[in-house]
């Protein structure tokens, strides 16, 4: 990975909450090291860690009426 570009940097009781963009992808971090999410700036929605996309896999053999989302989220499109 290239040069990563930190766009946010705070943190609450919990931790450091930062924001980085090299570029190519913009990554939501919780703790040095840590990666809890990742947009690839060219194609924002195609979802790229396996967890996110396992969430949304049943909707490919169902159309809800309504969806409710709980936690946090990181990838936007």
């Amino acid at each position: 990975m290239s040069h990563q570009h930190l766009l946010h940097d705070s943190a609450d009781e919990l931790g450091p909450i930062r924001i980085f963009d090299d570029g190519q992808y913009r990554i939501l971090s919780f703790a040095d090291g840590d990666e809890q999410s990742r947009i690839r700036l060219s194609t924002p929605h195609i979802l790229q860690h396996e967890y996110t996309q396992a969430m949304i896999l049943p909707l490919l053999f169902c159309e809800p009426k309504r969806v409710c989302i709980l936690g946090l989220g990181g990838e936007p499109y």
